[in-house]
């Protein structure tokens, strides 16, 4: 193809050539991970937690020294599936369950809104805050558990996998 031009000029078309087949082999790499959905999970407040990292950091090991905890059957090994699932949490303070308490759940998807579902719990007369969240699709999600008493907030996140 190059035959009639010099060596160093073919080598160098040559190179262009490999180099162009390189950007398209990794483009297409590049977009082939993109649709699968390899995208990390990233909260949504990321950057304004970021912001205040070691107030944040502060404010909430100062409600675990005061006592306050959640009990609940979610944790970083937690699986929910697609639908509805019911969730039950118990919001304590020194183990005293909060029956004036509220509970919010966060479910985010990725660093966007679009997917975003919030649900407030509703307090049975026990003291368990109960609700059902539906899920609509698979892969990793965020929960965050928000604990409103006495116009504190502890929070809990966790890494949740959505199973069919």
């Amino acid at each position: 193809m190059f035959e009639t031009m010099d060596k160093s000029l073919r080598y160098t078309f040559y190179g262009i050539i490999a180099i162009f087949l390189s950007l398209f082999v990794a483009t297409y790499y590049t977009l082939r991970i993109a649709f699968e959905g390899h995208e990390g999970v990233v909260r949504t407040d990321y950057y304004e937690i970021g912001l205040n990292y070691n107030k944040y950091l502060q404010d909430q090991k100062a409600l675990v020294k005061e006592g306050y905890k959640f009990d609940s059957k979610l944790n970083e090994r937690s699986f929910l599936r697609l639908g509805n699932n019911p969730i039950e949490i118990k919001f304590y303070k020194n183990d005293t369950l909060l029956s004036d308490s509220s509970v919010v759940i966060k479910l985010e998807r990725r660093a966007t809104k679009k997917f975003d579902k919030t649900l407030k719990l509703q307090i049975d007369q026990d003291g368990n805050h109960r609700g059902e969240i539906d899920i609509n699709s698979t892969g990793q999600w965020i929960l965050t558990l928000m604990g409103t008493h006495d116009g504190k907030t502890l929070q809990e996140s966790y890494n949740i996998d959505v199973m069919n």
